[in-house]
């Protein structure tokens, strides 16, 4: 998810905390003072804005409960972690980091758009044949928050179709456009028996930062049983403007910093994730 977006949800969330804040300091006083009517205004103003703040969390925040239950990471104990990427294949870039992953014996989980499979399927049969778990990550990588039932099993359905030749065993990972939802999302994925997958740490790759800026983010308070999200391409974009050189240069010490910590690589499905 592009850094101003996230910032967006941020602030919007600073809001509506602010804002809840103070409808429940109004209706405490509404409260104390007595009277019907202010009792009844203010509480009915901080039940409609709670249930619009729980609605938008629902639909933005990728791990936020709300619609469906996404799995964003293990346990703290299992000092597993697992990397993932987004958007691809694209590239020369998803050969670069299939190289890295090969050279460290690192698995990796990649989140598929099908109208990318169709332009690289050697490179999918690749992550397949090198031991990597693959996921569906939608046709089009437009944002599902705005569809119905009908569209989103399109878009996945046109994903499966376009992995089915290369993967044996079908994939039933899925991960969102952006991680956003809605229940028409969750009542697709029931219906096909896909589990929904989120993450716990993003760094933004998407918004081409240095490497050095990458590691930190990477790197900071780093913990057992995280979900990182990488990207290897750019759904939204076509791939023009998919520049992932740096997430490619940051990759093997990432990988190192990791290790030295005692960090062991698994796949989402490794991971653990419940249907």
């Amino acid at each position: 998810m592009p850094f101003k977006v996230v910032f967006f949800i941020f602030l919007l969330g600073v809001s509506g905390v602010s804002i809840t804040a103070l409808l429940s300091y109004r209706l405490f006083v509404s409260v104390r003072r007595g009277g019907f009517w202010p009792r009844f205004r203010d509480g009915l103003i901080f039940l409609l804005f709670a249930a619009l703040a729980l609605s938008l969390s629902g639909l933005f925040l990728p791990c936020f409960p709300l619609f469906g239950e996404p799995f964003c990471g293990g346990s703290v104990l299992q000092n597993k972690i697992a990397l993932t990427f987004d958007d691809g294949p694209n590239e020369p870039f998803t050969s670069q980091i299939l190289d890295i992953l090969k050279a460290y014996e690192v698995p990796a989980t990649f989140f598929l758009v099908g109208k990318h499979v169709v332009q690289y399927p050697e490179t999918v049969e690749r992550m397949v044949r090198e031991g990597h778990a693959i996921g569906n990550h939608t046709w089009s990588h437009h944002p599902l928050v705005w569809k119905g039932v009908v569209e989103i099993e399109g878009e996945i359905e046109g994903a499966e179709k376009a992995m089915q030749p290369l993967i044996p065993v079908p994939s039933k990972l899925f991960r969102s456009p952006h991680g956003w939802k809605n229940p028409f999302l969750v009542e697709a994925l029931d219906k096909r028996g896909y589990r929904l997958i989120g993450w716990s740490r993003g760094v933004w790759d998407t918004d081409r930062p240095s490497k050095e800026v990458l590691f930190r983010r990477l790197t900071r308070g780093i913990k057992g049983g995280e979900i990182i999200l990488l990207h290897d391409g750019d759904g939204d974009a076509d791939q023009l403007q998919a520049d992932r050189s740096a997430t490619v240069a940051v990759l093997p010490e990432v990988i190192a910093y990791y290790r030295r910590l005692g960090f062991q690589f698994v796949t989402i499905p490794d991971m653990g994730p419940t249907s």
